[in-house]
């Protein structure tokens, strides 16, 4: 009779800790993107809070240069492409971007690549990557990369932060968000510049730049059933073209402005 009694004790005491360690990997799911990530769609990659914060992404092009089927490169003109160098020809509008659901588009190039391939990622709680053959899940035109960036709730991270960085070249960044939920409204500020600043080069007596100045605002304010969203972007700086036939420009500049 002890030996029944004992046994019945331990088989209650494993069942209960495997309760707990499914409970606890079923939050972990549920907390991440549970409800929006569609695996049918392509081959999925699923970037978590952790894991941003493990791999210490500073941008979205660290994040894509860690992808397996192809990695971030950017054209003669500084533009991010990853398909072509040639910044005549915009190759990657099969690139589609999203951000809670809301598509980053340039209508010039066809994707939002070309104006987000870059961007900081302290706003972004979690990224998904869809990579396959062309498909039209997600838009009229056929995607072969779809990745989808989901912005910080005050769900998760209530309260403020401030960061500041300072890097190479004088290379430096500062931003600030702050979230708050009451009842049933919440919010989320967030502003950016990054100073970003690259080695120069000399040819034929001209000094070639790749620096870029950028300025970021995004704002979102939500109830249970409506949200309001607000995203711009400024940015500014030079175009480093290489080896110029026959001559290099005395100066480069592009400017962008996204709301």
């Amino acid at each position: 009779m002890k030996i029944l009694i004992l046994g019945f004790f331990f088989v209650t005491l494993s069942w209960g800790e495997g309760i707990d360690s499914l409970l606890h990997d079923y939050a972990q799911e549920s907390e991440l993107s549970k409800k929006t990530k569609d695996e049918s769609a392509g081959n999925l990659v699923v970037y978590t809070r952790e894991d941003l914060d493990r791999m210490q992404v500073e941008s979205l092009k660290d994040l894509l240069k860690s992808l397996r089927f192809f990695s971030y490169s950017e054209n003669r003109l500084a533009q991010p492409d990853v398909l072509n160098q040639d910044p005549i020809s915009y190759y990657s509008k099969g690139i589609r971007m999203y951000l809670n659901e809301n598509e980053l588009l340039s209508p010039i190039a066809g994707s939002g690549l070309i104006l987000f391939g870059d961007m900081e990622m302290d706003f972004i709680d979690h990224v998904e990557v869809y990579i396959g053959f062309p498909s039209f899940e997600f838009g009229v035109e056929p995607a072969t990369v779809v990745i989808r960036l989901y912005s910080k709730t005050a769900k998760h991270d209530e309260g403020g932060r401030v960061k500041a960085m300072l890097g190479s070249y004088g290379t430096n960044k500062q931003n600030v968000y702050y979230t708050n939920e009451e009842d049933g409204l919440s919010y989320f500020i967030y502003a950016n510049r990054t100073d970003d600043k690259k080695d120069t080069y000399t040819h034929d007596g001209e000094t070639l730049r790749r620096d870029l100045r950028t300025n970021r605002f995004y704002g979102s304010l939500s109830t249970e059933n409506h949200s309001v969203e607000l995203h711009a972007l400024k940015s500014e700086g030079d175009m480093f073209l290489t080896s110029a036939v026959g001559n290099v420009p005395r100066e480069t500049y592009k400017g962008t402005d996204f709301i």
